[in-house]
């Protein structure tokens, strides 16, 4: 278990004490503001707290992740941010582009690799988007690839796809 961790199992306990969050705030020597970001990372899905100990994030980059609504899109940002090394701005930066994917806007003038993304960010798995010219027509057609880990990730994209 990291610092993170600790400092947020520390301070749920002082809150179930009945202690403000200034009060917490001087017993842990961090700022009211810090005590309020760590009730927020306590409330993580489970399975984003399992992954953050396999990915391990910085509490600026918890900041960021945790105004993300979707685990499925959470858990895409951890292993992308741990894996290419991001800055809290990088994410940051991915969160907010997140935000302005959600409505898909431009999706017919955007590039396939850029609509992959915004698909991606949408439904929290890697998505590949080829669009072209089917063979021996002159029809436009293409595809999306919706990639998955197992069972429960398949089930999770079945799930978006089929809800009302």
């Amino acid at each position: 278990m990291n610092d993170i961790w600790l400092a947020v199992k520390r301070c749920k306990k002082l809150k179930t004490q009945g202690l403000s969050q200034t009060d917490i705030a001087v017993r842990l020597k961090v700022s009211r503001a810090e005590v309020s970001h760590l009730l927020r990372f306590d409330q993580l899905h489970p399975k984003i707290k399992a992954l953050l100990d396999k990915y391990p994030l910085s509490s600026a980059h918890l900041r960021h992740l945790v105004t993300v609504k979707s685990i499925y899109q959470q858990m895409q940002l951890i292993k992308l941010a741990y894996v290419k090394k991001w800055s809290s701005r990088d994410l940051a930066d991915e969160v907010l582009l997140l935000d302005q994917s959600d409505s898909l806007l431009k999706w017919e003038t955007a590039a396939d690799d850029q609509l992959g993304k915004q698909l991606s960010y949408l439904t929290g798995f890697t998505a590949v988007v080829n669009r072209g010219k089917k063979p021996k027509s002159n029809k436009l057609g293409g595809y999306i690839v919706l990639a998955f880990n197992n069972d429960e990730e398949l089930e999770a994209i079945i799930e978006k796809l089929t809800k009302d």
